[in-house]
């Protein structure tokens, strides 16, 4: 490889380093430790992300659990009027043959 082939390898290579950034003439490299920082901080940050948005949906789960037994509890209180209301058709049900029959014999 002759000097020239070298040296567009040098800069080729200088292009495609992601840690190398060049400033006017002078040329500044990211430290190891700088980049180690850096994905430290942006993993922090994605963890407490992701620890707020757990903690949303946890709320908004027990929220939907609430909504839901309360639900039941309505339909729970229905089914039980319901079943009172024909209870209380049952029993009144004899009272309007009665009715009836005394209204017939009596002529009302």
């Amino acid at each position: 490889m002759t000097a020239l082939g070298t040296i567009e390898q040098l800069i080729e290579n200088q292009k495609l380093d992601v840690l190398h950034e060049e400033k006017g003439t002078e040329v500044y490299k990211t430290s190891v430790n700088d980049v180690k920082q850096e994905l430290a901080r942006r993993k922090l940050s994605e963890i407490h992300y992701l620890k707020n948005m757990l903690e949303k949906l946890q709320e908004q789960n027990q929220i939907d659990k609430k909504r839901i037994e309360l639900l039941c509890s309505a339909r729970d209180d229905v089914s039980h009027a319901d079943s009172a209301l024909r209870k209380l058709r049952d029993y009144n049900a004899p009272l309007k043959e009665i009715c009836r029959s005394m209204n017939a014999h009596f002529g009302s």
